[in-house]
């Protein structure tokens, strides 16, 4: 059985339809697949593919002008690609959604994107994944890619102008180990980047960009990785990297513009929180081993005056397991270096002016 829902939107003739100049296609095999397509306005072309076990869904609505959308619930194995969901949502001017399923069942992709000139990307080879692209505004652009992995969530909300946010979660060591990853990325403002890369299994991901011009970026190689960033201002930069097990990372940089955070942990069960108040300050964390702590706050809005730091560097390179760096400074212009070599061992600095 197939089903076929076309609106009156799409199914005009004449000269009423020749005006509107809005193209739809839509090509299915298989049992009880639907496909519902709505477009109103000029020159919107919509594509829907369905090819596989059965039960897909697919529903697209296009409102302006020169929209673009694609559906393609298929894959090399087309009797396992089965109960899919994929819902495309457009309102504005020369927007483009694509959207795949692939080699999988009971995936949910669902983009929305209400503006102009506005790019969502999704692809999922495997099943019972999710993706969410929720995009305002003009000129950005989300991709959110799942390769052989199942189970995995991304989640992207940009409010702006000429954001762009990547997210990308992958197989571990052997093809079909890994996934339950979570990736969410929330912006508001204007060209924002955030890149998120996950490989492995039950790693999450959490940024928030709240200002301009700011850069996220982690990677997550192994399992059980937890990495959050928190921007506040404008062209901040946040690097996380975590290569093993159960390591954590939290940056978080406000009250002025012009951070630097950069965390970089290889082995397993390490820690790190980084947060930086205040304007043009730079922490830097290498930690190669198992079990290391480290913390760096530059500038602290807990102190009742809420003592801000500018133009502070932080150093912490640990190599060795159980070692633990501690690092505060207030003020301006501090300069700190820790370097740990071997294990438990523990390093203090505070400073202010």
């Amino acid at each position: 059985m197939k089903k076929v829902i076309l609106s009156a939107a799409a199914l005009m003739f004449g000269a009423f339809a020749f005006a509107q100049q809005n193209n739809s296609d839509i090509d299915q095999s298989g049992t009880s697949n639907v496909a519902e397509v709505k477009q109103s306005g000029n020159i919107n072309d919509s594509d829907v593919f369905q090819q596989g076990g059965g039960e897909n869904e697919a529903y697209a609505t296009q409102s302006g002008v020169n929209n673009t959308s694609e559906i393609q619930q298929a894959g090399s194995q087309p009797f396992k690609v089965k109960n899919n969901l994929a819902t495309i949502v457009q309102t504005g001017d020369n927007n483009i959604s694509f959207a795949r399923s692939q080699d999988g069942e009971f995936n949910v992709i669902t983009t929305t994107s209400v503006g102009n000139d506005n790019n969502a990307y999704v692809k999922q080879i495997g099943s019972r994944n999710g993706s969410i692209i929720d995009q305002q505004g003009d000129n950005n652009v989300a991709s959110s890619t799942v390769t052989f992995s199942n189970d995995n969530s991304s989640t992207i909300l940009q409010t702006g102008n000429g954001n762009e946010s990547r997210t990308a979660q992958r197989y571990g060591p052997i093809r079909g180990d890994g996934g339950n990853n979570t990736s969410t990325v929330t912006v508001n403002g204007n060209d924002n980047d955030a890149f998120t890369d996950q490989t492995g299994g039950n790693n999450k991901s959490t940024m928030k960009q709240d200002g301009n011009e700011n850069l996220s970026d982690t990677d997550q190689v192994g399992d059980n990785n937890y990495a959050k960033t928190t921007q506040l201002e404008n062209l901040s930069e946040s690097f996380i990297t975590q290569t093993g097990d159960g390591n954590s990372a939290t940056v978080r940089q406000y009250a002025n513009d012009s951070n630097m955070s950069d965390v970089d942990q290889i082995g397993n069960n390490n820690s790190a929180n980084v947060d930086q108040f205040g304007g043009n300050n730079m922490s830097t964390i290498l930690s190669t081993g198992n079990g290391n702590i480290n913390v760096v706050d530059q500038g602290d809005q807990n102190i009742s005056n809420q003592a801000r730091s500018f133009d502070s560097t932080s150093s912490i390179i640990q190599l060795g397991n159980m070692n633990k760096g501690t690092v505060l400074q207030l003020g301006n212009s501090q300069i700190s270096t820790v370097n740990q070599m071997g294990n438990m061992n523990t390093a203090n600095v505070t400073q202010g002016n």
